[in-house]
């Protein structure tokens, strides 16, 4: 599960890019309880070059963390939850990536 950016971006070294490639970065999901009817659940995002790079193990060229809040109890919809939250307040213009594999 991922995200392309169909955008051009400068990366601090100067190179440009047309698009890169947005997952979870560790795969990781951290979901917190507050009180009997709210969860909090937070992910960081690496930002790759492509999906290659991040299949072959390369470091993101920068990292987000996007946060999502639910009144009930997250299950496989979590990652749905962070993803949304991502697309909403950090990127336009991307096509999914629905390969679950990569979680």
């Amino acid at each position: 599960m991922g995200i392309t950016v169909n955008n051009t971006t400068t990366l601090e070294n100067g190179y440009v890019i047309n698009s890169h490639y947005i997952g979870l970065k560790d795969g990781k999901l951290d979901i917190r309880r507050y009180g009997p009817e709210f969860y909090h659940i937070q992910a960081d995002f690496g930002f790759y070059i492509s999906k290659e790079a991040r299949d072959s193990g390369f470091q993101p060229f920068r990292v987000v963390t996007a946060c999502a809040k639910s009144n009930m109890a997250p299950n496989t919809t979590a990652y749905e939850l962070v993803y949304k939250e991502l697309k909403e307040n950090w990127i336009t213009n991307y096509t999914d990536d629905a390969d679950v594999n990569q979680v």
